[in-house]
């Protein structure tokens, strides 16, 4: 730290090329997850050996009478802050209540790192604490126009509070936190996807159905405290976080429930929400293009298709001549979800999850119906359809084989008259 600086912004200045130089994540640009963020990558050796410099360093700044002596405030403060890096909720504390707060730039520093300190030393899943927090939290929010670097304050600040609540298991808390921080704060940042999808963007990557049941339960609470309040002022209501909930009930083939949660939201929403508009246009039940199945021209709801979905595995149980019939259409409707109807499971390009095991459930289910609408169905062209998107969707190449092989008993069919091809024999050559 450069002996000349002696005023609280070069202090703010000084301890953040230190934190550059340190290279370390606590703080600023910590990672999203809060599942591998103790591994051993190159940043946390990075980290692990320039503690120990830290360490020294404190204990310099410390031994620094003169400067203590007529800069207190000044002193106290970076003390403070470096007594925050090293994890020592303790010290800070003691520093904090050194430093004098009747100017504004000083007040709002004390009260960034008063909310970092009491973070260390008491449970953020205490609501009497997460009151506390949503106090300073709010001051910081409605105080940071005009002051020094409040912008990258805010970042760092809501950075920090999104992995300290996520490592509490408060993760739907921490998901609100990263709005904050990526959407609000971070000039930065390089974001992709919908408007909407920013609003759940870390949820969508890493909370689990109870994790948002939890954050549900939250929204409506009658009594919330004053971080809750906060933390979703952003979110005029529910839907998002509720179609995401049904979504990752999807993702577990779990339609019941799926469709209990979408139950919840009206309608209208589904206009609102430009995926919805844009890939639920067709029917996923009959449309598929590996089957030639021409479109439609009507727009389903979320809501609508788990309904059906429901209705038909239900229908099928139930009327054994109907059965081969609904089991395709339910085959086809999940395999549809992981192609035009997307949107039933993923929330396309951009998305924090646009990996291949989004679909999975999709896949799986496909192949389960359409092998119970095999073992029933009597018409050969439909049972030559049926054995095509087998083919088509096993991962086993036996199994894909031997499915494929089944063409020439189906070669004669109107099915494969119209594909005017010889696509599964193609497809047994290839394996």
């Amino acid at each position: 730290m450069h002996y000349k600086a002696m005023t609280l912004e070069g202090s703010g200045r000084e301890v953040n090329k230190f934190e550059d130089w340190l290279g370390t994540t606590r703080y600023v640009d910590a990672t999203v997850s809060p599942r591998d963020y103790w591994g051993e990558r190159a940043v946390m050796e990075n980290w692990q050996r320039a503690r120990q410099y830290l360490d020294e360093f404190v204990k310099a700044v410390q031994a620094m009478d003169g400067l203590a002596k007529r800069y207190p405030a000044y002193i106290n403060l970076v003390l403070a802050n470096l007594s925050l890096m090293q994890g020592n909720g303790r010290a800070a504390a003691l520093y904090l209540d050194l430093v004098p707060t009747t100017d504004p730039v000083v007040a709002y520093q004390v009260t960034a790192f008063r909310t970092v300190q009491i973070t260390l030393q008491e449970d953020v899943r205490d609501r009497a604490v997460q009151e506390k927090l949503g106090v300073l939290y709010k001051t910081l929010l409605t105080d940071r126009v005009g002051q020094f670097e409040s912008q990258k304050i805010l970042f760092s600040l809501s950075t920090y509070l999104r992995y300290t609540f996520a490592q509490a298991g408060l993760v739907g808390l921490a998901g609100l936190f990263d709005h904050y921080a990526v959407d609000k704060f971070c000039y930065s940042c390089v974001t992709y996807g919908t408007f909407e999808y920013t609003l759940i963007r870390y949820l969508d990557r890493y909370a689990s159905t109870a994790d948002l049941e939890a954050l549900l339960k939250v929204y409506h609470r009658a009594d919330k405290n004053t971080l809750e309040e906060v933390l979703l002022k952003p979110h005029s209501h529910p839907h998002y976080f509720q179609d995401l909930l049904a979504t990752k009930y999807l993702r577990r083939g779990d339609v019941i429930n799926a469709l209990g949660t979408l139950r919840k939201i009206p309608d209208g929403f589904w206009s609102t929400f430009a995926n919805a508009q844009y890939y639920l246009d067709r029917d996923p039940f009959t449309v598929n293009e590996e089957l030639l199945a021409g479109q439609t021209m009507t727009t389903y709801t979320k809501r609508e298709i788990v309904e059906k979905l429901y209705a038909l595995d239900t229908a099928a149980v139930q009327d054994p001549g109907q059965r081969a019939r609904y089991c395709f259409m339910l085959g086809n409707a999940w395999f549809t979800f992981t192609t035009h109807a997307w949107f039933m499971l993923s929330y396309g390009d951009g998305s924090a999850t646009p990996d291949e095991g989004v679909y999975a459930i999709g896949y799986l289910n496909s192949r389960k119906y359409f092998k119970k609408a095999l073992a029933v169905e009597q018409d050969r062209d439909k049972q030559a359809k049926i054995i095509y998107m087998l083919a088509h969707l096993s991962e086993s190449k036996k199994e894909k084989v031997e499915y494929a092989r089944q063409y020439e008993q189906y070669e004669t069919t109107a099915f494969y008259g119209r594909r005017n091809c010889l696509t599964l024999h193609d497809l047994a050559e290839k394996n």
